[in-house]
């Protein structure tokens, strides 16, 4: 095998290039702009919502009365299913169904 010699200034004037720090840049960039992207397509399809509401109820003389309740939504909701369905005596057929579920 041969042994190549490692030169450290042309190591050293890679950093200092200017198209290579825009190449780097860009990349991250581009890498930061999909990661975004993917957060908020999580946020608004896959996260849970939660609503919370709070009630306090009080009469004249009487103790008071407060109800917090949370409750987690989620308006979109993936799903997979699948099933064997029989038509007639010999007939049998299986199916995969995919969707999106809204809730509201």
């Amino acid at each position: 095998m041969s042994e190549e010699k490692v030169d450290l200034t042309k190591f050293v004037k890679g950093f200092v290039q200017p198209v290579e720090w825009w190449k780097a840049a860009s990349t991250t960039l581009k890498i930061a702009v999909v990661v975004v992207i993917i957060y908020f397509v999580y946020q608004f399809f896959f996260a849970k919502k939660t609503v919370q509401t709070q009630n306090i109820t009080a009469q004249p003389g009487s103790h008071v009365q407060i109800t917090q309740t949370s409750k987690e939504r989620k308006y979109f909701i993936p799903f997979v299913e699948g099933g064997i369905e029989q038509k007639s005596g010999t007939s049998r057929a299986g199916y995969v169904r995919a969707g999106l579920r809204f809730e509201f």
